[in-house]
């Protein structure tokens, strides 16, 4: 079972990067996006087989953890959900509300049916006034 992301990303939100910038580094992950808490953390893939057909009758499960930074990292789940395939959007797309959470940093991590896994570190911040 082969992921693919919307346009080569998971996330519907990235974080803007010049040509050829690398993301920076927040603890083990580079940073994938930023968001304020009340916005929706949203995405979505698309599952392949081996020979690169859509597989539509699967699920994904979606986990949101906090990050507490250190050596280790711990992990501490604030949300999870299980995502089907949804016909109208053609992928397994999902919405993580944020209003609960507090500012800091998150994985979103999305588990795929054979077991493999998908992280993506990102940061949610105190909405702009």
């Amino acid at each position: 079972m082969i992921p693919a992301g919307l346009d080569d990303t998971f996330l519907n939100k990235v974080l803007p990067l010049a040509e050829g910038e690398e993301p920076p580094m927040i603890g083990s992950l580079p940073l994938a996006a930023i968001f304020e808490i009340g916005e929706q953390i949203a995405g979505g893939c698309r599952l392949l087989d081996a020979h690169g057909g859509e597989i539509l009758g699967a699920f994904i499960k979606v986990e949101l953890y906090r990050v507490t930074l250190g050596t280790p990292e711990k992990l501490e789940k604030a949300a999870s959900l299980i995502v089907r395939h949804d016909g109208a959007s053609g992928c397994y797309a999902f919405e993580l509300e944020t209003d609960e959470v507090t500012p800091g940093t998150y994985d979103v991590r999305l588990v795929f049916p054979d077991g493999s896994a998908e992280i993506l570190r990102v940061q949610l911040v105190a909405p702009s006034t």
